[in-house]
């Protein structure tokens, strides 16, 4: 059997370990990617996919988020085709409250809350994790609506 010539070999093992580092740089770029290395989605983008979630939740949307030093407002509406009362609204890691707003189809309301610890400097960013309503709809009562993007705003 005849041993092939040295250039093609030497071609062959180039283009193997050149395999094999693509290989081994994947999985790298693989775990680092799970591990949490990269912030596949900016603050700014984060801010702006969190609201859009939000403003569009069904039934109750969160048009907008006013936090300026210990005031605090909600601009929320009812996206949906009934009559909702909201019960509690939770915004942590900030505060919860009970209440009894009543919205009907498409109307938007304020709601206002003094807070602790105060959004300090303007354009410093704040995030709520833990972000739902409890909402009664028709005779249905303790209906809890979260949306699985946390809401990203900017103190003003």
């Amino acid at each position: 059997m005849k041993k092939p010539p040295a250039k093609r070999r030497q071609a062959q093992v180039a283009a193997e370990y050149l395999v094999i580092t693509a290989v081994v740089l994947i999985i790298a770029l693989i775990v680092v990617y799970v591990v949490g290395g990269f912030n596949v989605v900016g603050p700014e983008q984060r801010e702006k996919l969190g609201q859009a979630a939000w403003s569009g939740a069904q039934p109750i949307g969160v048009s907008g988020i006013v936090w300026q030093g210990s005031s605090m407002s909600f601009y929320v509406r009812n996206n949906g085709l009934e009559r909702l009362r909201i019960t509690f609204m939770r915004f942590s890691p900030y505060a919860a409250a009970n209440m009894n707003i009543t919205l009907n189809s498409q109307e938007e309301r304020r709601i206002s809350f003094g807070v602790w610890p105060s959004c300090s400097g303007t354009g410093n960013v704040f995030e709520f994790k833990d972000f739902r309503f409890v909402y009664e709809k028709g005779t249905i009562s303790n209906i809890t609506q979260r949306v699985n993007v946390p809401y990203v705003g900017r103190c003003k």
